[in-house]
């Protein structure tokens, strides 16, 4: 469930301060190493962190009404961030972590709710556990990071700025209390919106002296996308991948709908429960998110392998063209078995290879998503209409 920020694939600065996305087009030098990355995954689950991606300098041609829009949304109030979803007076108490009497000796608050278990997976990022609810039973994924690589936001709250951790906001955004059975953080919330097909919820969370604990559902029995492909044989068939896909095109348009960009859509983001003839799939780790906004962002988190070409030639992208870029890429992946692309020349200028074998419609498909220019590329609702993704 790692997140990186997006560096450059030359020399593994940020992107932010390359001079040009053209400078080296040199594409055997410039070669993205997945297959190691995936094998690295694989056996740690490693990871960085969000750490940055923001350029030191501002993208020439600025208009000052862009750059008032973005300062705007690094200060947002509570009722700015959630007015589509929940009171100010719930947000107020939803936002509030456990609190403690520092006078007394007090017990551990995790303890007492949760039992940890073994390690689910872990890297630069934090480390997940398996774990369990004491009342009753709930199976749990138990989430440290370090405070060192929490990315905050600061929000408005009784007139006072408060800083809180940002992936806490976004997924008290989309998640409420998950499906009524996990109790959300704080006193007096009241009723909370129901949570959207997918995202896992945030049962609990818990900030500490050197890290951030968050207590999310976890279904039983699931595995993650990656995995899930691999048991298959490394790809699957169009049926398969088309059930899949139709989830996680409603599940982003129903993330987008409450306000939030995910940014970090990979197999290894994508839980899918098993325990059904059908896979039912399950969006996890909002740590690379933000909030969704109309205008351009100037700033990537993500994974460089899903990133869009906007943002290597402009530094630049758009809420929805980068959300279906990024399910092109992945719908490439469960279909093909690899990365569309693996230099940035190549997600810049060229064409992905499309095996022969599938279908008209499937390829179309790939090819709309895939498409170099934004505006060429499907809205989610447009995705949903094609005839590929069409229940058979």
């Amino acid at each position: 469930m790692a997140c990186r920020s997006v560096r450059s694939l030359t020399a593994g600065k940020d992107l932010g301060t390359h001079t040009s996305p053209l400078a080296n087009e040199g594409g055997a030098n410039e070669r993205l190493t997945l297959r190691d990355e995936r094998a690295e995954r694989r056996r740690k689950r490693k990871g960085s962190g969000c750490t940055g991606g923001r350029g030191e300098r501002k993208r020439r041609g600025r208009s000052q009404e862009e750059e008032e829009e973005e300062e705007e949304e690094g200060n947002l109030s509570l009722e700015d961030i959630f007015s589509s979803s929940l009171s100010s007076t719930m947000l107020a108490n939803t936002l509030q972590p456990p609190q403690c009497n520092c006078g007394e000796p007090t017990p551990d608050p995790i303890a007492e709710r949760f039992v940890q278990l073994g390690c689910l997976g872990g890297g630069g990022y934090g480390t997940v556990y398996a774990g369990y609810r004491r009342e009753d039973n709930l199976p749990v994924a138990i989430k440290r990071v370090p405070l060192a690589k929490v990315l905050r936001i600061p929000v408005t709250q009784d007139g006072q700025q408060v800083e809180f951790p940002l992936e806490v906001v976004l997924l008290r955004i989309v998640g409420g209390r998950g499906e009524g059975r996990g109790e959300a953080t704080g006193e007096g919330l009241g009723e909370v919106v129901p949570p959207p097909r997918a995202a896992v919820a945030l049962l609990d969370w818990f900030e500490l002296d050197q890290e951030l604990v968050l207590v999310l559902e976890r279904p039983v029995p699931c595995m993650d996308l990656y995995d899930y492909i691999q048991m298959r044989g490394g790809t699957l068939q169009e049926e398969h991948a088309r059930v899949i896909l139709r989830q996680l095109v409603e599940a982003m348009r129903e993330v987008h709908s409450r306000g939030v960009l995910h940014r970090d859509i990979k197999p290894e983001n994508i839980l899918v429960e098993t325990g059904s003839t059908s896979p039912r799939i399950r969006v996890l780790d909002f740590g690379c998110g933000c909030i969704l906004r109309d205008g351009p962002y100037t700033e990537c988190y993500g994974t460089s392998q899903y990133t869009p070409p906007e943002w290597f030639l402009r530094e630049s992208y758009r809420a929805g063209p980068s959300t279906v870029w990024q399910l092109g890429v992945l719908l490439y992946d469960m279909l093909c078995g690899d990365q569309p692309f693996n230099t940035r020349r190549e997600i810049i200028f060229e064409e992905p290879y499309i095996k022969d074998e599938l279908s008209r419609h499937c390829v179309d498909l790939l090819r709309r998503c895939l498409a170099k220019r934004p505006r060429g590329r499907p809205t989610l609702d447009g995705m949903l209409l094609h005839p590929w993704l069409q229940p058979q």
